[in-house]
């Protein structure tokens, strides 16, 4: 006779709730998935939507900005207006973040920074990377857009 496992706990006659249970495994993503949404989040913090509001940047500005960026870049053009802009007063992360890139084309600018070219051509080159949060992309030093703070 072949030795066995000793059985998992149960907790009534339905069965147990241990983790190798039918029942867990089952309903196991609704315990897991907001676990995994918490600790994605840490990557990337999105705590700050409800304190930001929608901004309407000058367009012949930014468009010029946009286009210095994808010559100076080599990359496709992209599409300007897919991009959504909002400002906030500050991150509420605590650090000293004058910008944000966020899926799928949202650029969030502090108010203070809203003007500064170089920080909007930043967030540009995000955008048309399609992220790169870590700014390993060549493009990021061809455009002169990675600073020494990151």
């Amino acid at each position: 006779m072949k030795p066995t496992a000793p059985p998992l706990r149960s907790n009534g006659p339905e069965g147990g709730r241990a983790f190798g249970s039918p029942r867990l495994r089952a309903g196991g993503w609704f315990v897991l998935a907001p676990l995994v949404l918490i600790l994605a989040a840490c990557d990337d913090p999105l705590l700050f939507i409800q304190d930001r509001i929608p901004f309407e940047p000058p367009r012949p500005v930014f468009t010029l900005y946009w286009g210095s960026v994808v010559d100076c870049s080599g990359l496709d053009a992209g599409d300007y207006d897919r991009v959504s802009w909002f400002e906030i007063e500050v991150f509420p992360t605590g650090e000293d973040i004058r910008a944000r890139w966020n899926t799928p084309h949202d650029i969030t600018l502090r108010s203070d920074s809203r003007f500064d070219e170089l920080v909007v051509k930043h967030e540009i080159l995000h955008d048309l990377l399609n992220g790169d949060r870590d700014h390993a992309h060549e493009a990021w030093r061809a455009c002169r857009l990675v600073f020494d703070a990151e």
